[in-house]
């Protein structure tokens, strides 16, 4: 609705509708935020679902400018709300908004005490640019989960507009972690 009056509404250089204009995209971007964060609630909150046994958070990423939310996604071991987080066997992926690369998604898939990390990136440009950075610091993030009893077996940097933009909760149920699992196996 909003997005129809913004496009009916005749085009002016005053600084009335500009400021207009202005306020009804900011409601408008908060509006699609709300709808979005409740559609994954309704769908990670409910009972008896595989495919919706996850524990998931929002955490306010004030690093940003508009502020944007960090989001969560950690798969649990077991049927249902009460079940627990095996942090040796599952699949945690963060969704982030960054000043210089834009959206990106970070995967990390865990069994024993393996890791498979996927970065996946919007853009061309912000994709070559996350793959040298990775690259720079992979082997400090490397020990820093070795000091933890991690092994990094592998990473991926993809540039992926579809994936980017598929709600962080559904992004566990496209990738097949069994596949990804069993190359983590034949890499070790």
């Amino acid at each position: 609705m909003l997005q129809g009056l913004q496009e009916k509404s005749p085009p002016s250089d005053s600084a009335e509708s500009q400021a207009l204009s202005s306020a009804m995209m900011g409601f408008q971007g908060k509006l699609d935020s709300v709808m979005q964060n409740l559609i994954a609630q309704a769908i990670l909150s409910q009972n008896g679902r595989s495919e919706a046994n996850y524990h998931y958070q929002q955490i306010p990423n004030m690093m940003t400018t508009p502020q944007h939310d960090l989001k969560i996604v950690v798969k649990r071991d077991g049927e249902g709300k009460n079940s627990i987080i095996d942090p040796r066997n599952t699949q945690v992926v963060m969704s982030m908004e960054t000043e210089n690369m834009g959206k990106m998604v970070v995967s990390m898939i865990v069994k024993d005490n393996k890791v498979y990390v996927i970065f996946v990136f919007n853009e061309k440009e912000q994709g070559e640019e996350g793959r040298s950075m990775i690259a720079k610091d992979f082997g400090e993030f490397q020990q820093r989960l070795a000091d933890k009893n991690y092994l990094i077996t592998g990473y991926q940097v993809k540039v992926d507009p579809v994936m980017i933009n598929i709600p962080v909760y559904m992004i566990l149920m496209v990738p097949k972690s069994d596949d990804l699992l069993k190359r983590i196996n034949l890499e070790a």
